[in-house]
């Protein structure tokens, strides 16, 4: 997955599969190989702003992100026909603490369109992480509480401050006395539609793993 400190605009993306995606200006092209469907005004280009084709877990996606400061990155994936968006992938740094947020959601079943992507944003921005604020950082090992699985605590680490600058983060698993370290390059605290966390997904190595609470639980 592309990162925000450099882009790269793919005019076509496809990886072997019946699909691929194409941009035409600021038009979106899905192909499968007999046809082709254009969608309207959903790339773009602005100043802090872009949309554009890019890849993630081997698979053509939209990829949006943002020059601000806490660094924006949502990623939309397709169903299996690349008719409607599935899921949303959105990473990020806390304003307050600057430490690594990630959250997602999937079943989505929106149709493709310029509304909808603004639409999925504000369901991402409806669903809240525990980010911490100034002090968090103060400490070293930072450690912050993004989320409640039942009776387990998901914390999102780092060793020092200069592991911040560096974005060298990890994530703890605390139940009771118990800890469990996960290394990651980016998590996602995935949520139902009611808002509800369900599955903690770690991405690493172009790959995601989804922990249930079941499964943090024997961990």
């Amino acid at each position: 997955m592309l990162k925000a400190s450099f882009l790269l605009i793919i005019p076509t993306l496809s990886f072997g599969g019946d699909y691929s995606l194409e941009s035409r200006g600021n038009d979106l092209v899905v192909n499968n190989g007999h046809s082709s469907k254009i969608y309207e005004n959903i790339l773009n280009d602005y100043q802090n702003d872009m949309i554009f084709i890019s890849s993630f877990l081997g698979s053509p996606v939209l990829e949006r992100t943002s020059e601000s400061i806490s660094k924006d990155d949502i990623v939309f994936t397709f169903n299996s026909d690349y008719s409607k968006f599935d899921c949303a992938y959105f990473s990020y740094y806390s304003y307050y603490s600057h430490l690594l947020m990630g959250k997602s959601v999937c079943g989505l079943d929106k149709k493709i369109s310029s509304e909808n992507i603004e639409n999925i944003i504000d369901i991402l921005g409806s669903m809240k992480l525990d980010e911490g604020d100034s002090s968090t950082v103060l400490k070293a090992p930072i450690q912050q509480r993004i989320v409640e699985f039942g009776d387990i605590d998901v914390v999102v680490s780092a060793s020092s401050i200069d592991d911040i600058l560096m974005e060298n983060f990890y994530i703890l698993i605390k139940s009771g006395k118990n800890e469990k370290t996960i290394s990651m390059d980016k998590y996602y605290i995935e949520y139902d539609k009611k808002g509800d966390p369900i599955f903690l997904s770690i991405y690493k190595n172009e790959a995601i793993k989804k922990y249930s609470y079941n499964e943090l639980s024997y961990l």
